[in-house]
């Protein structure tokens, strides 16, 4: 816990310079703004509630931090505060992040048996048990002469749920067809099979928001098309293929749904389409999601972000990703330059550098950007940038055996990471502003790495996945 009582008063010298980190640990950086006088400061022990906001906004002090830390805890790869007296669970193994969909109360997995079949299950969220176990109708042929895998993906329509499934036959060259294309639907709440049909080969569909899409095709042009409830067609598009230059990265047909559109990748390329008509917001090898509902299209020429305006260039460079994003800077695509490793901002718009470093992280793979503070892993520790600038803003040194293990999560006020201490695995809590140590915790020996799903920070072993509170 924080120090002090809820009661604890600190007053302050408000004169605009900079007030050395406190002795203690465990206590907050002060909050320094230009101005003159003196301030009252009251210190509140973690989770910081909404009262303390309201509290912190009537002192005059805080409240614009406050509002960032609190709009970014609404994001759900943000974590709930926590503190240094650490309660650690451990997690059943059908209740680990990866376990499923929750649709409509059931926790809803697709899964396959030992021969390869694809199953449907259906389990209760609170307990793990399982409710209901379906077979969809479509399994590996074991007379192939090729080798073969088989897919699945389910979504809800209405109070029933739409698997599709298929599978992928390889021969010596690659994938050379997918064929046993079937749409099976299921009551969502006892897994009674209600409804199977073919589909013709070469074709995927995925649903969400009450919207069917639907691909078909292989090696040339893709048609994707959009149909409501009922059947009927809100729009089609004809993917042409990027073009020999770019390729593509997927072995098999693929469409995959988010907010800012749907991705569909096959192996003549990928594409990024708009969920709304059908537009193409760019295409490459290889399509990925990027900030504020982007998407960025890698090939070998370059880097591309989609735009109002049409796809722009970022140039030579590769993506970054990020492990939590509040969306602050937002005009801004974070890239790293190829053969460099240096972190690069640039404008979305325009393609114009706004800034770059002369050293980038190590670890491109879990960057966290939280009200304008960028924070990475860099040699021996992290590093904190200003989003705007690139300018540093702290750095510190932290012991570790593997460098994946500093991959920083944070609660919107703190970063945390796994590091060692005196030989033993801790978890360490900075502040995200100033980089002071406020609190470390002992974990188990085998811990290896943190992630957040849900507001819940996990903690990954060896051997087994908790959850920490």
């Amino acid at each position: 816990m924080a120090r002090g009582g809820m009661d604890e008063v600190e007053l302050i010298e408000d004169d605009g310079t900079t007030v050395a980190p406190a002795s203690t640990p465990d206590r907050p950086p002060r909050d320094r703004r230009p101005g003159s006088g003196r301030l009252a400061r009251r210190w509140w022990p973690v989770p910081v509630v909404l009262v303390a906001a309201v509290v912190l906004a009537d002192l005059g002090t805080g409240s614009a931090e406050e509002r960032a830390a609190l709009h970014a805890q609404s994001l759900p790869t943000v974590a709930r505060p926590i503190g240094p007296d650490l309660r650690i669970e451990e997690v059943d193994p059908r209740l680990t992040p990866w376990g499923g969909e929750l649709i409509d109360g059931v926790l809803v997995l697709t899964t396959w048996d030992e021969a390869g079949h694809p199953l449907v299950t259906g389990s209760s969220p609170d307990t793990g048990d399982e409710l209901w176990r379906t077979q969809l109708v479509t399994a590996p042929d074991s007379e192939s002469a090729y080798t073969s895998a088989s897919s699945a993906d389910c979504w809800a329509e209405g109070a029933h749920l739409v698997c599709w499934s298929a599978v992928t036959r390889y021969d010596f060259t690659g994938p050379v067809g997918m064929d046993q294309v079937h749409l099976t639907r299921i009551d969502l709440h006892t897994g009674d099979l209600l409804d199977d049909r073919t589909l013709p080969p070469d074709t995927t569909v995925t649903g969400a928001d009450g919207l069917r899409f639907t691909a078909t095709g292989a090696d040339g042009p893709i048609t994707l098309a959009a149909t409501r409830p009922g059947g009927s067609r809100l729009w089609d598009v004809t993917l042409e293929p990027p073009g020999p230059a770019r390729g593509g990265f997927s072995d098999q047909l693929v469409i995959e749904v988010s907010d800012g559109g749907l991705r569909v990748a096959a192996p003549s390329g990928s594409w990024a389409v708009d969920r709304a008509d059908g537009q193409v917001l760019v295409a490459g090898a290889l399509v990925g999601e990027s900030r504020r509902g982007r998407f960025v299209a890698q090939d070998a020429d370059g880097l591309w972000v989609s735009s109002t305006e049409g796809p722009v260039s970022l140039g030579a460079r590769a993506p970054v990703l990020f492990s939590a994003d509040d969306g602050s800077m937002p005009h801004l695509e974070f890239v790293s330059g190829q053969g460099t490793g240096n972190l690069v901002a640039v404008d979305a718009t325009t393609g114009q550098e706004e800034w770059s470093t002369q050293s980038g992280f190590v670890d491109q793979l879990s960057l966290v950007l939280i009200d304008g503070v960028l924070v990475g892993v860099v040699p021996g520790g992290l590093r904190a940038l200003d989003a705007s600038s690139g300018r540093e803003r702290w750095s510190v040194q932290l012991s570790t055996d593997q460098t994946w293990s500093l991959r920083p999560v944070t609660d919107g006020r703190q970063v945390l990471v796994l590091a060692q201490q005196d030989g033993d695995p801790v978890v360490v809590a900075l502040d995200l502003r100033s980089g002071v140590r406020m609190w470390s915790a002992p974990v188990p020996n085998d811990s290896q790495q943190l992630e957040v799903h849900d507001h819940r920070i996990f903690l990954y072993g060896e051997t087994r996945t908790s959850w920490l509170s």
